[in-house]
């Protein structure tokens, strides 16, 4: 008898052990699915959804003295207003997932600033999604602070030139 009841209970956690087993594979093969799922969405990067077009400015968005910074060389001093004349670089970028190339325009603030800050090579250009663009340009501020706003078609990046 003993063998009998040690057979039916062997019987038992043998059949329990593959239905533990089943539900095992089953909820591994879950995993192994969602995983993959989330994977392959992360791998996709930003590319996975294109997004509104929205023109950004690497960097600082400070730019000029105390000390030029990394992005202005100071060229002359002009002694009719005693402010510097400077010639400064920034980078423009349009993230790799914006749905469409832009157009952008620079624009200093001030009225006083009319034909005292040139573009090189021009105040405006065209930029693709996951491109960078240097813009230079030399300013002989007016005041003490200058903005100047690159706009695309979504947004506007405002940079400051502070003067010496």
């Amino acid at each position: 008898m003993n063998t009998n009841v040690n057979q039916h209970t062997q019987s038992k956690i043998s059949g329990r052990t593959w239905w533990f087993t089943g539900i095992g594979i089953a909820m591994l093969a879950l995993a192994l699915f969602v995983t993959s799922t989330v994977v392959s969405t992360h791998a996709a990067g930003p590319d996975a959804k294109k997004v509104k077009p929205m023109l950004q400015v690497v960097g600082p968005t400070q730019l000029g003295a105390p000390g030029d910074g990394a992005n202005c060389n100071y060229v002359v001093k002009d002694n009719k207003d005693s402010l510097g004349t400077e010639f400064c670089h920034l980078t423009l970028f349009l993230p790799a997932n914006a749905s469409n190339s832009i157009k952008w325009t620079a624009k200093p603030a001030s009225a006083c600033t009319v034909d005292r800050i040139d573009f090189i090579p021009a105040n405006s250009g065209t930029i693709a999604p996951g491109q960078r663009q240097t813009v230079w340009f030399i300013i002989q501020p007016c005041n003490s602070a200058e903005d100047i706003f690159f706009t695309g078609p979504n947004n506007t990046a405002k940079v400051t030139f502070h003067a010496d």
